[in-house]
């Protein structure tokens, strides 16, 4: 390669180098430009965004097992298909301000309701239990009282076991932990803010909205 050719490769680098040098600047600036014209969100000013959107996220929790519970003379046979649905309140988010420009959410703790599954399998059959001459005689029952009874247990042991289930509640926090996160990402596309558990931060500004009595 003769030295005029090293000559022009040479010059040809210097550009290229100063080329993405200056482009580089100019997309630094730019993107600093844009960052000074985001203004500052407040925590009050989250909270308001999210309610008005969402005012409550609820997670369906699956519970169905075979059940027998006995009250007195009375029975309660069969497969409980139940739905619990475990609620976020929106209104009840802990909003706060972490170091730099960092924001913290906090969901609260979820309200479990139970109920029927709808369409589901549910499928609870009610028995009297008497003595008879030739030993216990079992019958079906519709008395209104002892029905009433054994689906209040039923409900109660339902509930009982889906709180002290390791899985069910915890999975349903994550769950709307992550529908909440897309939920501000999208409102807030250049703010970070993390969704987390119940977190205190001390001196920082927080921000809880609690509906009044």
């Amino acid at each position: 390669m003769t030295l005029k050719s090293w000559l022009r490769l040479v010059q040809g680098l210097i550009v290229l180098v100063l080329a993405l040098g200056i482009g580089g600047y100019i997309l630094y600036t730019c993107r600093s430009r844009e960052a000074a014209r985001q203004p500052e969100v407040t925590p009050q000013e989250i909270q308001m965004e999210i309610t008005e959107r969402l005012r409550l996220i609820t997670q369906r929790i699956t519970y169905r097992r075979q059940i027998y519970i006995r009250d007195g003379a009375y029975s309660a046979e069969g497969v409980a298909d139940l739905a619990a649905y475990s609620k976020f309140d929106l209104e009840r988010l802990k909003v706060q301000r972490g170091a730099g420009d960092t924001i913290y959410i906090s969901l609260p703790e979820p309200q479990v309701e139970l109920g029927q599954t709808p369409g589901g399998s549910h499928s609870v059959k009610y028995y009297e239990y008497s003595q008879g001459l030739w030993g216990t005689r079992r019958r079906a029952t519709s008395d209104r009282r002892a029905v009433k009874r054994l689906d209040d247990s039923i409900m109660s042991r339902a509930w009982r076991e889906i709180q002290a289930d390791p899985q069910l509640v915890p999975q349903s926090k994550v769950e709307a932990r992550e529908r909440l996160q897309s939920l501000v990402r999208a409102l807030y596309p250049h703010q970070h803010i993390i969704v987390t558990e119940e977190l205190l931060l001390p001196g920082v500004e927080t921000r809880t909205n609690i509906t009044p009595q």
